[in-house]
């Protein structure tokens, strides 16, 4: 570098403290470090250094497609409720093992499902994609749990509902529902909460747990319906009966023990919803609870098929007909657990009524 300025000051003579040259000068020695250090560069060398990649796990990435692809399937159906275009062959297998316990197959699981349509106006339901687990079956497939909420308006009175849900859905390897079961549905997750009951409700199901308390059941006679024949649910070895009583003299012919009266029962409803319960755990909480139930609800009616199947008793077509319509008119039921006491609340015009006494449900006493 110092040979080319001197040969430059030799032959132009011009002198260094010229602004222009030293400029140049300087250039030039910036230029020749810059070329000196790139040479002492390695051949093929980087300095710059590559992020850590990670290698994809593929057991996740299977499960997470597992999970979109049945919310998505489960999506499809509910929109097909909404919709009233269900098509049970789209959706379940020819034999549905347990559908909210009966065994049925795809096309009762169908009739049962349609009969819902004319009760139920506006309805939506919305899965949370948080909540839906995907695990193996040990009779093949997967079984799906997962909650959400639902909402609706019950055509006969108007009432808008909305209501937290909680399902467990078995699919078989060919991706047909085999199994449909409830869950205790979690009000609290992610900002569900269980509908508040206004004042007349909670006032009449306290007071007709005072009277379950005190045996004294002709008081029951103001709370039945009118319109239709209120329905008693009793266990007779191990099968539950779904029966009509006509007065409350008939329903103290079928259940004696009620007027006896029942002094564990607490007649004062708690804060919370419908506690779980199976006959190995028992109920899942303690007290008296009121919450209400799904716009669908049918498991009344399925009983009664599955009854009539065994040849245990017979429903004609005006029986069933008649418990289908009390099933739509129910909204609310009430759960003592000290007693297993249960017993379901509707509207019938402006005053709630009792509909279905239920002293079946939760005995596991055979």
């Amino acid at each position: 570098m110092l040979l080319t300025i001197n040969f430059l000051r030799m032959n132009y003579r011009l002198p260094c403290s010229f602004p222009l040259f030293r400029s140049m000068a300087w250039l030039l020695l910036l230029t020749g470090g810059l070329v000196l250090l790139s040479c002492k560069q390695e051949p093929g060398g980087s300095t710059a250094t590559n992020p850590a990649t990670t290698s994809p796990d593929p057991a996740a990435e299977e499960a997470a497609r597992q999970r979109q692809m049945y919310q998505s399937k489960l999506e499809q159906y509910y929109s097909a409720l909404a919709t009233e275009t269900m098509e049970e062959a789209r959706f379940f297998a020819p034999e549905v093992e347990s559908f909210f316990g009966s065994r049925l197959t795809r096309e009762q699981v169908g009739q049962s499902l349609r009969t819902g349509f004319s009760q139920v106006d506006n309805r939506r339901f919305v899965i949370d994609p948080a909540t839906v687990q995907v695990m193996p079956s040990p009779m093949g497939g997967v079984i799906v749990e997962f909650s959400g909420e639902v909402s609706f308006v019950r055509t006969a009175t108007g009432e808008q509902v909305r209501d937290p849900f909680a399902n467990r859905v078995a699919f078989n390897a060919e991706g047909f529902m085999t199994r449909y079961e409830s869950l205790p549905a979690n009000v609290g997750h992610r900002g569900l909460t269980a509908a508040t009951p206004d004042a007349d409700l909670r006032s009449t199901a306290e007071a007709i747990l005072g009277i379950f308390k005190s045996g004294k059941l002709q008081q029951l006679a103001r709370y039945l319906p009118t319109e239709q024949q209120p329905m008693l649910l009793v266990r007779t070895g191990v099968y539950s009966y779904p029966t009509t009583f006509a007065s409350i003299n008939d329903l103290s012919k079928k259940a004696p023990w009620l007027g006896e009266g029942l002094p564990a029962l607490n007649a004062v409803i708690d804060a919370g919803d419908l506690p779980a319960f199976d006959c190995d755990d028992l109920f899942s909480k303690k007290g008296t609870f009121l919450g209400s139930i799904p716009a669908d609800y049918h498991e009344i009616s399925s009983l009664m098929e599955s009854v009539q199947r065994e040849d245990l008793a017979e429903y004609n077509n005006r029986q069933m007909s008649d418990v289908r319509k009390l099933e739509a008119s129910m909204s609310h039921m009430v759960i003592d657990t000290e007693t297993s006491l249960c017993f379901f609340l509707g509207k019938e015009g402006d005053n709630w009524r009792l509909m279905v006494i239920d002293l079946a449900s939760f005995d596991c006493s055979a």
